[in-house]
């Protein structure tokens, strides 16, 4: 495995240096497919259409906008995620 930085720690061993860089490496894989699938999420389509106004039942104690419908929480839906027909 190549080496990842020229920097050495004080008393780094050549153990450890390896064991970094491998670090290093799969830290660089898992970064490019957290990206990848960033990527796919943002070329979903777009999801079933909403019937009717979504009203938030779970997680709301306490909170001021308890039993509020989406547009109420949220505001409007944006004309790029409106289906024809939908809210």
């Amino acid at each position: 495995m190549d080496r990842h930085s020229t920097v050495q720690f004080p008393g780094e061993s050549a153990g450890y240096r390896a064991a970094r860089d491998e670090l290093l490496t799969a830290e660089r894989a898992l970064r490019k497919q957290v990206e990848q699938v960033a990527h796919l999420r943002r070329k979903l389509p777009l999801g079933g259409e909403l019937l009717e106004d979504y009203v938030f039942e779970e997680g709301a104690a306490g909170l001021a906008d308890a039993g509020r419908g989406f547009r109420e929480a949220f505001g409007a839906v944006p004309e790029r995620h409106r289906h024809a027909g939908a809210l």
